[in-house]
């Protein structure tokens, strides 16, 4: 690559605790670097999407497949009422 020095700088940089803790109070994202939330005031992580992982629902998309037809017609008749 031409620049591939100041790429891999530019990698480093942007993926460290530091560059990860500035993007996420930016953005609004989570951090990947899961040493980056150290570095962020503590209302900024508890506004993170990933804050409140513990209660969230994880879907079964498999389970949701194999009874689409079933849980539609439940659907259907429900709304109708």
């Amino acid at each position: 690559a031409k620049n591939k020095d100041t790429a891999m700088k530019f990698l480093a940089a942007a993926s460290s605790a530091t560059g990860q803790a500035k993007f996420a109070e930016a953005s609004g994202y989570a951090p990947i670097n899961t040493k980056a939330k150290a570095e962020m005031p503590a209302d900024v992580v508890k506004g993170l999407p990933d804050a409140h992982v513990d209660g969230q629902i994880n879907l079964d998309m498999n389970y949701w497949a194999e009874h689409r037809d079933e849980i539609a017609t439940r659907w259907y008749a429900w709304q109708a009422k």
